[in-house]
Order: structure tokens, then C-alpha cells, then sequence
């Protein structure tokens, strides 16, 4: 029985020169969704808000 061997390409990174988009890659760089948090207390304001509501 004969056996295929293939051959494995020299180095170990893709060039992506060759494609013209990558949707995973500009989906990576996009402007974010949502909000934009100038300071860390609004962003822990926001994302507990709900504990937050419970206790009140």
C-alpha cells in the first residue's frame, strides 16, 4: 500500500496579505458596542446594577 506524505509548509505563520478582508479580524478591531466608561466607579455602577436594585 502506498503512502501520501504531505508536505508541511516551512513556516508557521499565514500570510494574510493574501486576503483582501478578514470578518473575524475587523469585527476584533471595530468600535466597541455600548458604553464607553470614562472612570472605574461608573463601570462597577453599571455592571452590579442589578445587585444593586435588589437591595434597595
Amino acid at each position: 500500500m502506498e503512502t501520501l506524505e504531505l508536505e508541511m509548509p516551512k513556516t508557521k505563520y499565514v500570510d494574510l496579505n493574501q486576503y483582501e478582508t478578514i470578518p473575524a479580524l475587523d469585527r476584533a478591531i471595530a468600535e466597541p458596542e455600548g458604553q464607553i466608561y470614562t472612570n472605574y466607579e461608573d463601570f462597577r455602577r453599571d455592571l452590579y446594577k442589578d445587585w444593586y436594585e435588589e437591595d434597595e
